[in-house]
Parts: structure tokens; sequence; C-alpha cells
């Protein structure tokens, strides 16, 4: 589980209450590697507080670990603050399924993001990466609904509980 940005890297801002997307992934993925652990996963961590970690030394660990899957935890932004919704990248033709079954249970789970699709995208930490790999963006912190929603803890933990559903799915279907 990589929770995007940390350290010196706080990521996207948010526009209307300067929501840090470093403090709200490093959220996101202890509850998420909670949740899996609950059911059964083994769960290593890129990162367990406010540090700083290069991208290669994320991909690194999820290889040397020989993860199942690497999961990248984000928050967008954009120039536009009418932007909104939820993204899951993959990089590899493999991964597609990984993030489609991500992207879906996500959306399933009571988030009420709305569907900006499971794409490819050209993030190092997916592109990189040797194992199954998909990067979620988890809605825009430039959008005051996604943002007023991204801190709430009822999101958290349906966003999580997508993210968990849709990694059972994803193996399941293996």
């Amino acid at each position: 589980m990589d929770p995007g940005q940390g350290g010196v890297d706080r990521g996207a801002k948010g526009a209307f209450h300067s929501t840090l997307e470093s403090e709200l992934t490093l959220r996101t993925g202890l509850l998420a590697a909670e949740k899996l652990r609950a059911a059964g996963a083994i769960v290593t961590m890129t990162r367990m507080n406010n540090d700083y970690f290069l991208l290669a030394n994320r991909v690194f660990q999820s290889e040397s670990v020989f993860a199942d899957a690497f999961i990248s935890i984000h928050y967008n932004s954009s120039l536009s603050p009418d932007v909104s919704g939820l993204s899951t990248f993959y990089n590899k033709s493999g991964d597609q399924e990984l993030a489609q079954s991500i992207q879906a249970e996500i959306l399933n789970g009571g988030t009420n993001l709305k569907d900006r699709g499971a794409k490819f995208g050209d993030y190092y930490v997916i592109r990189e990466n040797q194992r199954p790999a998909a990067l979620i963006e988890l809605g825009f912190l430039s959008n005051r609904q996604d943002e007023l929603q991204a801190e709430t803890q009822d999101f958290q933990e349906n966003a999580v509980s997508g993210i968990v559903n849709g990694l059972e799915n994803y193996f399941n279907q293996r």
C-alpha cells in the first residue's frame, strides 16, 4: 500500500480547506492496510508516517516483497474547480483488470464520486513496477465538494471498503 506524497512533497492542497494530499493519502492508506489485514492480507506500507520516500524506493519495496498488488493512493487537483471525480490508472495492459475492479468497487461503495474511469496513466510507480499496479485518484482537492467529502470518516471508510472489495474481486477472478 502506497500512500502517495509525504514529507517535503505535500502534494495537492485543497482549495477551500487547505486539506493536504499527503495527510489524506496517509490516513486512507493506513485505514486500507488495517482493513486488508483484518481480511487476512499481508500488507507492506511504503510509508507509515509523514516521511518522504523516492518513487524508485516505493517501486523497489513493492518488487522486493513480491507484492501481489501495488496500490498507490492519491487525491487529484485541477486548475478548474469544476473538475471532480474518481480515476484509477494502470500502465500495463495486464493491470487494466486490477484498475477496473478497484474503480468499480469504490464507485459502488457509496463514495458518490463521479466516474472518470479506469485508464492508462504514465506514472512512475505503476510504469516502473513489475508487480500488478494501480494508482487511485480519490477525487479532486481543487473541487469544493470532493474536498469536503474526502475529509469525512464516512468517505474514508467507503473508499477503503471499495479498495478492499476491488482487490478481493480481482484476486477471485484470477
